[in-house]
């Protein structure tokens, strides 16, 4: 997709949980750098580059930077730089009446499956499950082809938004911390229909690892008639656990 954006948006960058842009600071400006060159405009939370033990600040003042920005007129969609393991610890702070009356939602994924559902159950919007800037917008060189487009469609003013199975996945790439390589190696991806046939309903779910951190919670969606979308943090496919937690689910 080569079509530029015809109105250029503003995107709000908070970092809920791991202080990964403090830590790697040339990767969140790579990041950045391709956001501005595809047509956005970038506003920063007080603490999304702050580095405060294992978290980028306080609970307290994590939510400070996204109540703020989803005041701040200007700003489209929030968009959290990575995930984590401490995005639940600011959900007691969050002004959810801001949060109502400025619907833009939000972008992320893994630790951030707990911000998203938070904010469409109590924030009444809707929400998406995409990239982080860390991670894939911040890729050397530039943003995975797939991650970009979908991205930029997401934006689209088009009434419909098809996801399609991806036919491959990224190596691993290199520790941050060393200079950049481009992953090029491609690893087929295993798919496979349980029971084929078409359904309807709103998307929810996320990282099932997070996602038990709300279970039982007022931020936990209703998931009568939704498909589900699920993710794990393993990286081999695990029948009983997955098992156990649709069980789990479905009940």
């Amino acid at each position: 997709m080569e079509k530029k954006l015809e109105q250029r948006k503003t995107i709000g960058m908070v970092t809920p949980s791991a202080p990964a842009p403090a830590l790697f600071p040339e990767r969140y400006n790579r990041g950045i750098e391709w956001l501005i060159r595809e047509g956005f405009l970038i506003k920063e939370g007080q603490y999304v580059l702050s580095k405060k033990g294992l978290s980028s600040a306080s609970a307290i003042e994590r939510a400070q930077d996204i109540n703020s920005l989803f005041e701040d007129e200007s700003v489209s969609l929030i968009m959290a730089t990575i995930g984590g393991d401490f995005a639940s610890e600011i959900l007691p702070y969050l002004d959810w009446d801001k949060i109502k009356k400025n619907r833009k939602g939000m972008i992320g994924y893994s630790d951030i499956s707990v911000l998203l559902n938070a904010i469409g159950v109590k924030g009444h919007q809707v929400v998406y499950y995409g990239p982080t800037l860390m991670t894939e917008i911040a890729e050397y060189p530039e943003p995975p082809v797939l991650s970009r487009n979908k991205l930029i469609e997401a934006f689209d003013d088009s009434e419909s938004y098809g996801i399609t199975p991806s036919e491959y996945l990224l190596g691993k790439g290199t520790d941050w911390a060393l200079p950049p390589i481009q992953r090029t190696e491609q690893i087929p991806v295993i798919q496979k229909t349980i029971r084929s046939g078409c359904a309807e309903g709103v998307v929810l779910g996320g990282c099932l690892e997070a996602l038990e951190r709300i279970r039982g919670t007022e931020y936990w969606p209703d998931y009568t008639g939704a498909i589900m979308l699920a993710e794990t943090v393993e990286e081999k496919f695990d029948e009983k656990k997955w098992r156990a937690f649709i069980t789990d689910y479905r009940n």
